[in-house]
């Protein structure tokens, strides 16, 4: 449940290799292909996109267009069109070709977060969007942790979502996957480590025992297990577009056990793959002068939702529930915190080269009284930025644990044939600091032991309610 949030950009992949920008709205279809105006992507904005064709091709560029429109291919062209001329069989379907391509300058950017997805994969992405999780029904995300000169990918849970398979076996946000039905999940290749233990025998380091050791480990992971790409795509539900033989396995079965790491042990999780939706945005009373705001997801609609959640709720103080929720449309972050705070600053985008651009909340405040927060590990993205904003904007408390740590921005490019890819275009961050690989430190700390209750009422109790 990445934080693309609210476009989808349209590549044509027709002919061979031609590519056009176009854009619309996250889960709209695909517009013609012209200029983009007032588009956004993860909250970045793209304005004023320009058609780009890769060279090679016959809609190539004419001899007198523009010589940045071709800059930076020559070296693509020349291999392409040696391709094309020399390669002794017949050439792949171009959109393999094509996809080839995207993956592989994808994959130099060395970015966890920017990737080729199938078709598949995209449609999943924009149901999520609106709420609908298939597979195992929790926001993941993709961590590289450093160890040994080398980073290791983990696929992380950011939050189970309430109802869903994953909250009812237990998981829970930061556990890390480390099997999927009992095979390895590599965020690395395993040839790593038997590389530089090689390296340490050639050095006189290590024995011959050892060495054998670590090469029967490595065998048995590289015959039983599969990448984490593989890993999240069986986690998401998305089986069809898994590659290795031990993820088509598993992507055969309804239910298995994964193996998570948590708080440095390693526990087994059984899981089964279903549909869940997202529940709605709730206000429930405290007492007389409060009300609870529930809101589980930003889906589209949550600013709406809110707004007509809270229309009984004049002058009242509101404890707003981020608890377990994972982020989602940033522009519904946007038009809730106009509800709850008026006009003025969301919070901060950082995109390329470290421009700074501040977002602004949509729509008038409600009339209402004091804004309290409640969050824990699972408050991520776009809770995190709302969490923030009422600390800037309304001196809100924050009540709960320390949220997740996550404010990538990433976009969302959608290809003709239905395909697409993720980019990571930046991070989000508060006026005043950011919470990415951090998360916000609550101004009213409460252990995890305390009962969900119990929360609410320091919450009150932040707001001078009493007791």
């Amino acid at each position: 449940m990445r934080r693309w949030n609210s476009l989808i950009i349209t590549l044509g992949l027709a002919g061979s290799f031609g590519v056009a920008f176009a854009a619309g709205r996250l889960l709209r279809a695909p517009q013609p292909a012209t200029a983009i105006t007032n588009a956004r992507a993860s909250g970045t904005q793209v304005a004023e996109l320009p058609a780009v064709s890769l060279p090679g091709t016959a809609t190539d560029a004419s001899p007198g267009a523009e010589e940045t429109e071709t800059q930076g291919f020559s070296l693509f062209e020349t291999v392409y069109g040696l391709v094309r001329s020399q390669f002794v069989d017949n050439l792949p379907d171009k959109n393999k070709m094509a996809h080839g391509a995207v993956r592989a300058m994808l994959s130099s950017l060395d970015d966890p977060h920017s990737t080729f997805v199938e078709a598949s994969s995209r449609q999943l992405m924009e149901q999520e969007g609106k709420g609908i999780l298939s597979g195992i029904g929790a926001a993941l995300t993709i961590r590289g942790i450093k160890q040994d000169g080398f980073t290791d990918f983990r696929v992380m849970v950011i939050a189970p979502i309430a109802g869903s398979p994953a909250a009812l076996a237990g998981l829970k946000p930061g556990d890390s996957v480390q099997k999927v039905d009992g095979r390895y999940v590599f965020g690395h290749s395993p040839l790593l480590a038997y590389n530089r233990i090689l390296q340490r025998w050639q050095d006189r380091d290590v024995t011959d025992e050892e060495v054998e050791k670590v090469r029967k480990s490595t065998k048995a992971r590289i015959e039983n297990g599969m990448a984490y790409r593989d890993a999240e795509l069986l986690l998401r539900g998305d089986r069809s577009a898994v590659k290795s033989d031990a993820a088509k396995e598993v992507a055969k079965k309804d239910r298995f056990t994964i193996t998570v790491l948590r708080a440095g042990k390693s526990i087994d999780v059984p899981v089964t793959l279903a549909q869940t939706k997202v529940e709605p945005v709730t206000v429930q009373p405290v007492n007389a002068s409060t009300v609870l705001l529930k809101i589980p997801f930003f889906g589209e609609t949550a600013g709406k939702d809110v707004r007509a959640a809270l229309a009984g709720s004049v002058g009242k103080n509101v404890i707003v529930d981020l608890r377990g929720n994972p982020g989602g449309d940033i522009e519904a972050g946007q038009s809730v915190a106009g509800a709850l705070a008026g006009p003025g600053a969301f919070c901060v985008e950082i995109g390329q080269k470290g421009a700074r651009k501040t977002l602004k909340t949509t729509g008038n405040a409600l009339k209402l009284g004091k804004v309290a927060v409640l969050t824990d590990r699972g408050t991520a993205s776009v809770s995190e930025a709302l969490a923030l904003c009422m600390i800037e904007r309304r001196q809100a408390p924050v009540v709960g644990q320390t949220t997740f740590g996550d404010g990538l921005l990433q976009g969302l490019y959608t290809l003709d044939d239905g395909s697409g890819f993720t980019l990571n275009v930046g991070t989000l961050a508060g006026k005043s600091r950011g919470w990415a690989g951090t998360g916000l430190v609550p101004t009213v700390a409460v252990p995890t032991s305390v009962a969900p209750s119990a929360v609410v009422t320091k919450a009150v109790q932040a707001l001078g309610g009493g007791k």
